[in-house]
């Protein structure tokens, strides 16, 4: 007997799926992997430059940077940003794989990237809005204490808003026909940029 682990038939995974991947799929795949490796590394860096220079202001400034309101809601939009990178980087897994299945933890681990990533991205984007609309239209600071309580709050909403489905279905995260004609236009959209 052996002590592989098989894979279970396509006929168990959602209808999506793709075993084996097609070649626009994957091609489209490298695309996407490529582009979440650079975003991933470049927002680890950035991230942990601002974290240094908050652990180690007094090196650098007079007063804390941690307290820059702007700042922190820059550094909170770059951790969404991170959470789509990791989840555009998982497209290596698949393409490994040379399958694209679902449900799968590796299909649920995508997933939960993407909505996490989706849904704090925009709240971000949005604070930021606001947070300049009442600094500069409205010419007042934002106390810190409700500044923080926003940030929590945010993160909180996000965290159920994304687990959400998950609890209450299991297996949501599947292949959709979103996810392939994405990354089949990534391709295409290569294609056009080599023939040029």
């Amino acid at each position: 007997m052996s002590s592989a682990v098989s894979n279970p038939p396509i006929s168990n995974y959602a209808k999506t799926s793709q075993d084996p991947l097609t070649d626009v799929v994957r091609r489209g795949m490298v695309a996407m992997g490529i582009a979440g490796l650079i975003s991933t590394v470049s927002t680890l860096v950035l991230l942990m430059f601002i974290m240094y220079r908050m652990v180690f202001w007094r090196r650098y400034y007079e007063q804390p940077i941690a307290r820059n309101q702007v700042l922190v809601l820059i550094y909170n939009l770059l951790i969404a940003d991170l959470q789509q990178a990791i989840a555009f980087v998982i497209s290596f897994y698949w393409l490994w794989h040379n399958k694209l299945v679902g449900p799968h933890p590796m299909c649920t681990a995508q997933g939960w990237f993407i909505q996490i990533g989706d849904v704090s991205s925009g709240l971000w984007v949005l604070s930021i809005g606001l947070h300049t609309f009442i600094n500069l239209v409205m010419r007042k600071q934002v106390p810190m204490q409700a500044f923080i309580a926003w940030a929590v709050t945010i993160w909180v909403f996000c965290i159920i808003v994304s687990a959400t489905g998950p609890i209450k279905y299991k297996e949501i995260f599947i292949p959709t026909a979103a996810w392939v004609n994405y990354t089949c236009s990534l391709w295409l959209a290569s294609t056009a940029v080599d023939t040029l």
